[in-house]
Parts: structure tokens; C-alpha cells; sequence
């Protein structure tokens, strides 16, 4: 799962140079799916693709989040 996050944030930063927005809210995972369908937002919209942007979006939004549940 982390590997998809980051995949898809820096694919369009760097394609793009725009991030998706991949507020939790808006985010859908099916962990019994397979990629590409397994991971997909409710509502498309943009961010800036700078660096702060980017660790906010996936490793403050995402990781820690999950990390710490796994922790728990």
C-alpha cells in the first residue's frame, strides 16, 4: 500500500507536476482488488507538487496514520 501511495504522488509530480489530492476522505482502497482498480479517489482534485506538499499528502497523511495503527 505504501509503495502505491507513493507511486501515484510522485508519478504525477513528476508527469504532471501536479499531485492529486489524496486527502483520506477522498481516498478508497480494496484490499481485496488488484492494482490499478484496488486504489482510487471519490473526487478528483489538485495540489501542488512541491516536496512539503508531497511528504504531507502521502507520509503525514497516509504512513504515520497507518503505522500507527499497525502499532496499536
Amino acid at each position: 500500500l505504501a509503495a502505491r501511495l507513493w507511486s501515484v504522488a510522485l508519478g504525477c509530480a513528476v508527469r504532471y507536476g501536479r499531485l492529486p489530492d489524496l486527502d483520506p476522505r477522498l481516498l478508497r482502497w480494496d484490499p481485496a482488488g488488484s492494482a490499478p482498480e484496488d486504489l482510487w479517489l471519490t473526487e478528483v482534485r489538485e495540489r501542488p507538487a512541491d516536496p512539503a506538499t508531497l511528504a504531507d499528502a502521502v507520509l503525514h497523511g497516509h504512513l504515520e496514520p497507518l503505522a500507527a495503527a499497525l502499532r496499536a
